[in-house]
C-alpha cells in the first residue's frame, strides 16, 4: 500500500498482534508496503483501523499492481484515488460518506485478486480531493471512477458500495453510458443521518431504484445499529433490476467486513464471487 506518508496500523485482537510502520503524515517520499502482506496480517490479526493517509504522489505505485491517481467526474472535479489490479473487467467502490479511501484497501485488494481491476476514492470535499460547487453529486464520484477504469481498458464494470455508498451507486448505475453490468451492495443505507434519501440532491437512492436495470446484490446484516433491515428491504423492493436479490445473514460485522471480518464471510464471500462470474 501506500503512501507518502500517514500513519498506518492495527488494533491487535490478542498478544502479538503487528502493528505496521507508523509514517510522518505528509511527507512525499515514496514509502511502499507490500499489500499481500498486509492483508494477511489483517486476516490473521487484525482489522484496519480508520485514519490511515493515503495521500500518494499521483502515479505512484502502491503494491499489487495498484497505483494513485486524479481522475475527473462528469462535472468537472479532481478526485483521488487508487487502483489495483488488472484485468478487463473492473469494480468501482464507493465507501460510506464521508469515511477515508484507506478503509476500502483491504476490500480493494479482495476484488483485485479475483481478477477485477478495481478503483477506490475519496468522495469530493475528502481527503485529497476537490469540493467543487456541488458537494452532494457523490452519484457523479461514482460515474468519474467508473469512467476512469473505462479509459484505463475496463470493458465491464460493477458498481460496488457500503453503507451509503450503496445509495451513490444506485444513483448512478440510473446514470452511467454505456450501462454498468451490475451493483452490489453491502449494508445498504438509502438514508441515512443527514443524508435523507441518500447523499444526494435533488434525487435520492429510494427515488432513482425504480428506474435500475443491472442486476443488484444486496448484502446486510441483522442487528445493524446503523441501518435496519426493513430500510434495506425498503430499497429492494424499490429497485428496479428484473435479476435482484437481498441477502440478510446474521448478527456481526457489517460493510466491506462482511467480505473478510464476519462469521459469515464465507456464505458472503461465495454470493459475491457468484456475483462476479455472472456479470463481471
Amino acid at each position: 500500500m501506500v503512501e507518502g506518508r500517514g500513519h498506518l496500523h492495527y488494533a491487535g485482537h490478542g498478544p502479538g498482534a503487528p502493528v505496521l510502520p507508523r509514517f510522518r503524515k505528509r511527507q512525499r517520499t515514496a514509502d511502499l508496503i507490500d499489500i499481500a502482506r498486509f492483508l494477511a496480517i489483517d486476516g490473521a490479526f487484525g482489522v484496519l483501523v480508520a485514519g490511515i493517509d493515503l495521500r500518494a504522489v499521483p502515479g505512484q505505485t502502491i503494491g499489487l499492481k495498484a497505483r494513485t491517481l486524479m481522475f475527473r467526474t462528469p462535472d468537472g472535479i479532481s478526485l483521488y484515488g487508487a487502483v489495483f489490479g488488472s484485468g478487463h473487467a473492473g469494480a468501482v467502490l464507493a465507501n460510506d460518506v464521508p469515511h477515508q479511501i484507506c478503509e476500502e484497501v483491504p476490500a480493494a485488494a479482495w476484488f483485485a485478486q479475483r481478477g477485477l481491476r478495481t478503483i477506490v476514492f475519496d468522495y469530493r470535499g475528502h481527503g485529497e480531493s476537490e469540493i467543487g460547487s456541488d458537494p452532494g453529486r457523490l452519484d457523479l464520484d461514482v460515474a468519474g471512477a467508473a469512467a476512469e477504469l473505462r479509459r484505463l481498458g475496463v470493458a465491464r464494470v460493477l458498481l460496488v458500495g457500503s453503507y451509503a455508498g450503496v445509495a451513490a451507486t444506485v444513483v448512478a448505475s440510473t446514470k452511467i453510458s454505456p450501462a454498468v453490468e451490475g451493483v452490489i451492495g453491502f449494508s445498504p443505507a438509502p438514508s441515512r443521518g443527514q443524508y435523507v434519501n441518500g447523499p444526494f440532491d435533488p434525487i435520492g437512492a429510494l427515488q432513482a431504484a425504480p428506474r435500475m436495470r443491472p442486476p443488484a446484490l444486496y448484502v446486510t446484516v441483522r442487528g445493524d445499529q446503523y441501518v435496519p433491515v426493513a430500510e434495506v428491504e425498503r430499497l429492494y423492493r424499490a429497485t428496479g433490476s428484473r435479476e435482484k436479490r437481498l441477502v440478510v445473514v446474521g448478527y456481526g460485522p457489517a460493510s466491506w467486513d462482511l467480505l473478510d471480518f464476519s462469521p459469515f464471510m464465507r456464505r458472503v464471500d461465495r454470493l459475491v464471487e457468484g456475483f462476479i462470474r455472472a456479470h463481471g
